[in-house]
Parts: structure tokens; C-alpha cells; sequence
């Protein structure tokens, strides 16, 4: 490849090759797993080919925005680059003719970029099966690979295989890493963003983070929907329910959850913090889903947005799983020239998504898995040079205490939920005793 690595980078493809071609990278979010994996697999493709062994790097990700940015590494090097996502009109008679040509020329390669919806397709599935080479398998955030049926999918006949997270652990499903663990290997490198930080190839940030008291209905409602949560459980974790009572649980997890993101005392905190950053470029907001049980009917992403425009915070747009491809392009586009300065989204901006003039976020609502603040946080920390030091705004709530002995265990469960995530930004942070001292409150209130 043309681009220079970085030394870790040469450290990580070395694991690779020394775990026989067959591992695990768990490489911060903005440190270059992309082209430390397209590095490797075209190390492999060229010695196979110089062999005369057709081979095919398969690369699989979550989303439909990361396909583009995978092919763009790929033709970097002016390499044919197969994309197979949406229709099968777009990709499979494309993607078949390349195998023909592999099975007839010798030292032939293809490489494809698939979404994982694509990839556990039939038909996809079926050429992959049929290649007559070698595959080099990349999977991309590869923890999203641990279900059942995503397990199913994976090609046995890869004999080069690599995966790729920051979190490559599954949050709550250890059954579901050690399969990923069985199929790619071991993890055998790690760069945390603590080390990337020190390492200069992430930026420095000031993490703030906002506590905000919940009202007594709020806290109330979160109480009751915990309690009937552990009436399903009773003392089980959710893997051992029911498909029944699993569908149950998950709908009331989804209202405590939505509950929590939407909590009416975050609004004019959120007012303050977006008034002091008007007109700046690189905002991005994460939203809540799903509607709270005590909210308006309005989406809070909707609402986050008018809010904005009518006080002149700047130009905002949606970034959400119903924006279409060259939608999401144009945004992505609006947003790195400044022309957008407020990019607001609830999950589809968690991972991939590479904006490095970002510089500036707002957690208005995060889920209790340590995955999701991770890779959000990592959206803002790619280096950029109008960028000197990233700011983190970080919004805790805090129960009201009702004294209750039986109804505090469940007050903790929203202390444990929002602690969770704070000593692990405040490890790399700028402003390590500032932010501790913010979040004395929480320290005091849960001992």
C-alpha cells in the first residue's frame, strides 16, 4: 500500500501473521484498523498471487456508510473493488463473473465489501462457498458477529482470518465472544485510547460531565418498571428466559432506557451547554430512543433539533437508519466542510463513521453497554488540524433518594448504569479532577 504505518500498526499485522494468519485486533476507535487490515490482506493477496493462487479479500460490515469508506482504502491502490449491500441486482452477477475469473486465472484476486445483511444471504453465502482460492476474511466490528445465526454465516473455508474492534468483547454475552474467539483466534494486539492519546494518533479531550436531578415521578417510574423488570427475571440473567418472557423484559429494558435518555431535567442543561458552543462546526448530538412513558410524543432527536434552529445554534440535520446512502454521503459532506455544524443521531453514528473534524459531542443519552460511549467517544477523537483538544459533554441523572429500604436497590441500578462509563472517560481525560469533582454528587449518593 502506498500509506506509511504507523509502528503499531506493523506490530498489529505481525500478531496477525504470528497467530497464523488468524486473530483478533482490539485497536481504539480512530487509530486505523481499517488500513492496518487492508495492509495485511494485500501482503497475503500479493505472496498468493505471486504463487499463482486466486484469492478473494472479503471484508463484512454492520453498516451500509462503511462499505464506501472500506472500497475507498481498496482503490487507493487502483484495485476493482466488488460492493454487495442493498439490491442483488447491484452486486451478484458481478460478484459471480469474479469467481469465474479466479477459477480460470491463476493468481487472480477479487475483493469484495459486503454489509453483514448482504453477507448472510443465500446467495451470497452460496458464491463465497464455491470460491475456488483463497479468502482472506476480514470482519469489521467484529463483536456485531457473535449471534447465532451471524456465527452460522462465517466461511469455514477462510484460511486468513481477522477481526476487528475496539470492543471486540460482547457486552452480557460471553458465550457469544468465545465463539467469535473459537473462529477468528485470540486477541493478540491491544491499543486503548489511553495508550492512541499518548501516542499522538488521537486527540486530547476535556470531558464534562452534566449531572442532572430526576423529578419524583421520574424516579418513581423508573422504580416500578425495575421492579416488575425482576419479577421476569427473578434472580436468572436474560439469556435464560423464555422467548416469551425475553420479548417482555426487552420491552420494559426499552422503556426504562428511553426513560432515562429523556429525562426532562437534561433540557436546559443541554439549552446551556449548546448556547455557549453556537455557530461552532463539528457538533455531534446523540439523541435518546424510543418514546419515555412520561414524555411528550415527539421524538427527542426531532425535538433536540427544532430547538437549534429556533434559537439559532446553529444548521443541524438527522443521521438516522432510514437516511438513504447518498443522503447520508451529502451530510457527512455538509458536516466536514462546516456548512452543517449540528449532526444529530441516536445509534447510526456509534460506529465507523469517519469525521475527524468533529470535535465536539454531546452524550444526551447513552445505553448502559460500555461498547456504545466507547465508540461514540471515538467519534470525536480523530486528529484533525483545525482540531487541538475535543470536548466531551456528558449528561448523568441522579434519583431522588426516597429512603425506602426495598426500592434502593433499585435507585442504584441508575447509579451503576450512569458510573458505569465515567471512570473510564476520566482516565484519559484533560481535566481529571474537574470532572471528578462534577461528579461528586453520584460518588456521595451511592457511597
Amino acid at each position: 500500500m502506498g500509506a506509511q504505518l504507523r509502528p503499531y500498526q506493523v506490530e498489529a499485522i505481525s500478531s496477525w501473521v504470528n497467530q497464523d494468519f488468524s486473530s483478533i485486533l482490539e485497536m481504539a476507535t480512530g487509530t486505523g484498523k481499517t488500513l492496518t487490515a487492508v495492509s495485511a490482506a494485500l501482503s497475503v493477496t500479493s505472496r498468493l498471487k505471486a504463487d499463482s493462487i486466486s484469492s478473494m479479500t472479503l471484508v463484512v460490515c454492520p453498516y451500509l456508510h462503511l462499505v464506501d469508506q472500506w472500497a475507498a482504502y481498496f482503490k487507493l491502490d487502483g484495485l476493482t473493488v466488488i460492493e454487495a449491500c442493498e439490491s442483488r441486482i447491484n452486486w451478484e452477477s458481478s460478484f459471480s463473473e469474479a469467481c469465474v475469473r479466479a477459477a480460470k486465472f491463476a493468481g487472480h484476486s477479487i475483493q469484495v465489501i459486503a454489509t453483514q445483511a448482504t453477507f448472510m444471504t443465500p446467495a451470497f453465502q452460496k458464491i463465497v462457498r464455491d470460491f475456488p482460492g483463497s479468502i482472506v476474511f476480514i470482519a469489521d466490528e467484529v463483536h456485531n458477529f457473535g449471534t447465532a445465526k451471524a456465527i452460522s454465516c462465517l466461511p469455514k473455508n477462510a484460511r486468513f482470518r481477522l477481526g476487528l474492534s475496539a470492543t471486540p468483547e460482547r457486552w452480557l454475552d460471553p458465550k457469544g465472544t468465545q465463539k467469535l474467539l473459537d473462529f477468528f483466534g485470540p486477541i493478540s494486539f491491544k491499543l486503548s485510547i489511553k495508550d492512541a492519546i499518548t501516542l499522538g494518533c488521537l486527540s486530547r479531550y476535556i470531558y464534562l460531565p452534566r449531572v442532572v436531578s430526576m423529578s419524583d415521578e421520574e424516579t418513581d417510574t423508573f422504580v416500578e418498571l425495575s421492579e416488575d423488570l425482576g419479577k421476569i427475571l427473578r434472580g436468572r440473567s436474560f439469556f435464560e428466559l423464555t422467548e416469551k418472557e425475553a420479548k417482555k423484559a426487552g420491552g420494559i429494558l426499552r422503556l426504562r432506557s428511553a426513560l432515562l435518555g429523556d429525562a426532562a431535567g437534561k433540557w436546559s442543561v443541554l439549552h446551556r451547554d449548546l448556547t455557549e458552543n453556537t455557530g461552532r462546526s463539528g457538533q455531534l448530538v446523540y439523541c435518546a430512543e424510543g418514546q419515555s412513558p412520561l414524555g411528550q410524543r415527539d421524538r427527542q432527536i426531532d425535538r433536540v433539533r427544532s430547538l437549534i434552529s429556533r434559537e439559532k445554534f446553529g444548521k443541524s440535520s438527522i443521521y438516522e437508519a432510514t437516511t438513504p446512502r447518498a443522503e447520508r454521503q451529502r451530510l457527512i459532506s455538509e458536516f466536514v466542510s462546516g456548512d452543517l455544524t449540528h449532526l444529530l443521531s441516536m445509534r447510526c453514528l456509534d460506529e465507523g463513521v469517519d469525521i475527524p473534524s468533529a470535535s465536539i459531542a454531546y452524550f444526551i443519552s447513552s445505553s448502559a453497554n460500555p461498547r456504545q460511549f466507547v465508540q461514540r467517544r471515538g467519534r470525536v477523537l480523530r486528529n484533525h488540524p483545525n482540531k487541538v483538544t475535543a470536548v466531551i459533554y456528558d449528561y448523568f441523572l441522579l434519583p431522588k433518594k426516597s429512603g425506602d429500604q426495598s426500592r434502593l436497590e433499585a435507585e442504584k441500578v441508575i447509579g451503576k448504569r450512569e458510573l458505569a462509563r465515567t471512570l473510564e472517560f476520566i482516565d484519559a481525560c484533560d481535566n481529571r479532577e474537574e470532572a471528578l469533582r462534577a461528579i461528586e454528587q453520584l460518588r456521595i449518593f451511592y457511597g
